[in-house]
């Protein structure tokens, strides 16, 4: 797991802090859910903070589009992704598995998952 303490994102309160955004305008958090509720509030929550997330229904689907960010090209990765447990096709613990093994393959900073 990354330690936010070391790049200052992880003051003495143990708040995180993130940019806003990049100037590609790629997301920053991934919000990973099966249930359109769950999904519904925590990007309303994270709208009101002042921030934007890209959306999964599933682990598989999570996996993928941090594949895809990582290879865009534009240096951009998600930071954080709130992960669901119990999800179909893929759950939380397989997909976060697999995602920290792909940024490791990929020499790409670890981000914080959520779960």
């Amino acid at each position: 797991p990354k330690d936010y303490s070391k790049d200052g994102r992880l003051n003495e309160k143990n708040e995180i802090h993130l940019e806003m955004g990049n100037s590609c305008g790629c997301n920053k958090m991934l919000v990973v859910d099966d249930t359109p509720t769950n999904v519904f509030v925590l990007k309303g929550l994270l709208k009101l903070l002042g921030f934007s997330a890209d959306e999964a229904s599933n682990g598989e689907i999570a996996l993928n589009m941090v594949q895809k960010a990582v290879r865009k090209g534009c240096g951009c990765k998600y930071e954080v992704i709130f992960m669901d447990v119990n999800m179909p096709i893929m759950d939380g613990y397989e997909s976060t598995s697999s995602i920290r093994q792909f940024l490791n393959e990929s020499q790409v900073e670890q981000c914080l998952i959520i779960g």
